[in-house]
């Protein structure tokens, strides 16, 4: 008895590529990544790592679409049933695991482990529907407490042969030991200038390619997202509250500038921060005091990291990163 094929119904498609040559940057990963399907050693269980916008989660729907894609070889074609479904976001083995939000709308802070157990471990005692494998995606994976981790130990010790598990992180330091022992970790890097022209020129983008550039710093999702124009904004609002001092006469332009930061994502203002005092300290046209304001700005920056955690008010962060003694 043949199979009754569905009318595809009409949904907005995933904002990731599933093709090999729509992935930027890091190439010699993904050639470690064809060897492992040609040799069907890809690892069951692993770890994506590295700065935002290097291309994670693209790098995490490619390997999914490789594995479900009825002519792979070892890529996703792109164009098979399985492939369109996956790009459509509704293909049923295909799972994607993040933050969700609370009863007030806003996004938490950590995937728990109800979470885990019912999106990831119960959903994995049944055999995938229709793919060849039942895919979990989980971003950010450094998001999970201790309680999810522990919880997802056992399958990622023993992962059944028809299970993937692709675990997406920024920081891998806040994976248990156990864990990271448990997945293999693929690492993603910021690209050079040479390359991000490159990815200017084939996504067809037109005007100051150098700015554009610039302001991506080697993050080629910044650059194909066209998030660059918004990152120039925050990098002088961030530069802005650096070079300020904490007087009276500083209240308005402070005020305005934090304002600023307060529409943007807190992970990305935070890394941004950090970047941006790297690269003022590493210029060394700094006076002593100079040098030791931004050094303190930095700790407080790193500190602010756990804040997020604990749900601390944005404002009040970035007022103690860039206000406070």
């Amino acid at each position: 008895m043949s199979k009754k094929v569905f009318e595809e119904i009409e949904v907005s498609e995933i904002p990731y590529p599933i093709k090999r040559d729509d992935f930027f940057g890091n190439q010699e990963v993904l050639k470690q990544i064809e060897s492992s399907l040609l040799s069907s050693s890809l690892s069951q269980t692993m770890i994506i790592s590295g700065p935002p916008s290097v291309g994670k989660t693209s790098l995490a729907y490619i390997i999914s679409s490789a594995l479900q894609c009825e002519k792979g070889n070892p890529f996703a074609c792109g164009e098979c049933l399985n492939c369109r479904k996956i790009k459509k976001g509704i293909f049923p083995d295909l799972r994607y695991i993040s933050l969700l939000e609370d009863d007030s709308g806003k996004i938490k802070t950590q995937i728990t482990i109800d979470q885990v157990r019912e999106e990831i471990i119960r959903a994995s005692e049944l055999p995938p529907y229709e793919g060849k494998k039942l895919i979990f995606i989980v971003e950010p994976s450094d998001s999970l407490n201790v309680s999810s981790q522990n919880a997802l130990l056992k399958l990622l010790e023993e992962p059944p042969s028809y299970i993937q598990i692709i675990l997406i992180a920024k920081e891998t330091s806040k994976l248990l030991p156990t864990v990271r022992s448990r997945c293999p970790e693929i690492k993603l890097k910021e690209i050079s200038q040479n390359e991000m022209f490159e990815v200017a020129k084939r996504i067809g983008l037109k005007g100051d390619l150098s700015t554009a550039v610039s302001a991506s710093r080697g993050r080629a999702g910044v650059l194909i997202s066209d998030k660059w124009k918004d990152y120039i904004k925050l990098k002088i609002a961030i530069e802005n509250l650096l070079q300020s001092g904490r007087e009276i006469k500083y209240f308005d332009e402070n005020v305005a500038n934090i304002e600023i930061l307060m529409s943007y994502d807190q992970i990305l203002v935070l890394d941004e921060t950090l970047f941006l005092i790297k690269d003022a300290i590493r210029s060394r046209n700094l006076t002593e005091s100079e040098e030791r304001s931004l050094l303190r700005k930095y700790e407080r920056t790193i500190k602010s990291m756990e804040m997020i955690v604990r749900n601390v008010n944005a404002s009040l962060i970035y007022n103690y990163i860039f206000l406070g003694e």
